[in-house]
């Protein structure tokens, strides 16, 4: 089966607002702009994805080569759910979902969640404060309603039924949101700066 990666990635210079006490508006579009970089890395070598395909409505920051699924403005669960019903309409089979800002996902986390998946047809992997999700396998046509936001997780797992396949792994778990993440992770930050106010 042909299995597709979704990375999600927002506007750079409007990423990161809970780090406002703590990073300029440049230095949070580079860290958004570098945990996403490590996040297309992850995924493309992971063994049991085929493809990525971006969802984005900053479409100038993505690397050459990259497939996108243009944001139109419409909040990312929206745009996610088009995504998802395009790539069914292309005989996709398979289909992960992550967001662009999991510093310590490796492609072995990739795989992990697929292979699980694959057992029942859908995964998910929650945050480390099992607050948000992190990920999300699905095998098509099925599709999840997606509930990216607050609390998240509680309402992905009330979305699904028979129960999914639940994935923890440090790299599947980790995302950056608060200070407190941003001190337990200390990676380096992209010298690429996105502008302030640019897309």
């Amino acid at each position: 089966m042909t299995c597709v990666a979704v990375i999600a990635l927002k506007r750079p210079a409007d990423g990161k607002q809970r780090l406002r006490a703590v990073l300029s508006e440049g230095e949070r579009a580079a860290l958004v702009l570098t945990m996403f970089e490590h996040v297309v890395t992850a995924v493309g070598s992971a063994r049991h994805v085929d493809d990525i395909v971006i969802v984005t409505p900053a479409p100038r920051h993505l690397p050459f080569g990259l497939r996108c699924l243009q944001d139109a403005g419409t909040g990312l669960n929206a745009a996610l759910r088009l995504a998802t019903q395009e790539l069914s309409r292309q005989g996709i089979e398979e289909l992960v979902v992550f967001p662009g800002d999991l510093p310590l996902l490796t492609g072995d986390d990739v795989d992990r969640l697929v292979t699980a998946g694959a057992l029942s047809g859908l995964a998910l992997a929650p945050d480390q404060r099992l607050s948000g999700t992190n990920a999300i396998y699905q095998r098509l046509p099925q599709r999840i309603e997606y509930c990216f936001g607050a609390d998240s997780w509680a309402r992905h797992h009330a979305a699904t039924s028979p129960a999914p396949q639940v994935v923890l792994s440090p790299g599947l778990m980790f995302d950056v949101d608060l200070p407190s993440d941003l001190r337990a992770w200390r990676g380096p930050i992209s010298t690429v700066t996105a502008q302030p106010g640019q897309p």
